[in-house]
């Protein structure tokens, strides 16, 4: 950059310069420069503002958003409200994902908060449904399915994936259970007591539980410049987690029990038959007798059946049906076995890594005999994602 000067005719000097003047103007100068060097002056640093705030805040922008949609500044995250998001939401009657972004504004910038609806259809790729999500960036505040008004599903689950295809149940809510697009569209829960937070770039799968079984669909949802991130390892937190042996389990009836901070808790489970993927979420749902337990036990280190005193097991086994379909676990720890005490014998089994269960579905089924015979019932358990 260059910058011009008007011409100033230079003259004879006339008389000779008062030192007393020249020492005012030397003072003067460096008292200005004092202040003109950045490098001398602490300053805060401002960083600036986003592109699009800066839109929202210019002349040229879109006409005010409707008063239904504004929100005062806020400095975090914003708890988005079906009043605010209702409006925005529209039908679409085949298989797909909508996304509700937040426009710009949405962190506390100068603008209030808009939102806005995004969807795209389910292709099929390889045999999978599949979805890429275009948000160009943005912050997405909610996600979920989209399908035929005759499916009639009744739940979704939403998993993250990560390396090695190892997929982690996300902890999101519908964001109003009481409204039929609403019940399938999530909000995520936020770390630290957080009641929301977005939905970052990555891959996932949608879950959902109709009539004819479960239909799952893959997601992509790409980051900056429209590249979906790899997949990252999941870390599984096990710090303050005590292992599941050594447990108090004293005060644990006969039944489906965890362990969990060095004791036993007794799981409202029903012995019954072997329950597939399907059949355990339509019991969970409300569709079934109830069996299945459900709880939220986030350093729960271990999953086990205690059983009546004169039992004598001779099998037990373990499998994770949910995202997995029928995976199986390490072997049980202390089958059959009848500790000098006299308790009761029990099996129980420990997750891996000695760190907590991870979030999903399972079941635990155990054969054992005693003087009615041989026996075999199965106790399944839901563990619910959060955090602690």
């Amino acid at each position: 950059m260059s910058i011009d000067f008007d011409p100033v005719p230079l003259r004879p000097r006339r008389r000779r310069v008062d030192p007393l003047v020249v020492g005012v103007v030397v003072v003067a100068l460096a008292l200005g420069s004092a202040v003109l060097k950045p490098w001398e002056t602490r300053q805060a640093v401002v960083a600036p503002a986003p592109t699009a705030a800066l839109a929202v805040a210019s002349p040229s922008a879109p006409a005010t958003p409707r008063a239904s949609q504004r929100r005062a500044p806020t400095t975090g995250p914003l708890q988005p409200g079906w009043d605010e998001i209702g409006p925005e939401v529209t039908t679409h009657d085949v298989l797909g994902v909508r996304t509700i972004v937040a426009e710009p504004g949405a962190t506390g910038q100068p603008a209030g908060t808009t939102f806005g609806e995004g969807w795209a259809p389910a292709v099929e790729v390889g045999g999978v449904d599949t979805v890429r999500v275009a948000n160009e960036d943005r912050a997405i505040v909610a996600m979920g399915p989209t399908f035929p008004t005759d499916a009639a599903p009744a739940d979704a689950r939403i998993w993250r994936v990560h390396a090695g295809g190892v997929l982690e149940w996300v902890d999101a809510r519908p964001i109003e259970p009481d409204d039929p697009a609403g019940s399938f569209l999530f909000v995520r829960t936020g770390r630290g007591g957080a009641p929301y937070t977005w939905w970052p770039a990555g891959t996932y799968r949608i879950d959902v539980l109709g009539a004819g079984g479960i239909h799952r669909i893959d997601v992509d949802i790409p980051g900056r410049f429209g590249l979906v991130p790899e997949p990252d390892a999941m870390v599984i937190p096990v710090v303050g987690v005590i292992p599941a042996v050594g447990s108090d389990l004293t005060s644990i009836q006969p039944g489906l029990f965890a362990t969990a901070d060095g004791y036993g808790v007794a799981l409202a489970a029903t012995e019954t038959r072997p329950l597939d993927e399907a059949a355990a979420w339509n019991d969970l749902a409300g569709f079934g007798a109830g069996a299945v337990a459900t709880t939220f036990l986030p350093t729960a280190s271990g999953l086990g059946v205690m059983l009546a005193p004169d039992a004598h097991v001779e099998d037990a086994s373990l499998v994770r049906l949910s995202p997995d379909g029928a995976t199986a676990t390490p072997r049980a720890l202390g089958k059959g076995i009848l500790d000098s005490n006299g308790r009761t014998p029990d099996v129980l089994f420990v997750a891996p890594d000695w760190g907590p269960w991870p979030a999903g579905v399972y079941a635990i089924t155990v054969r054992w005999r005693d003087g009615a015979g041989t026996h075999t019932g199965t106790w399944h358990v839901e563990l619910r994602p959060g955090l602690d």
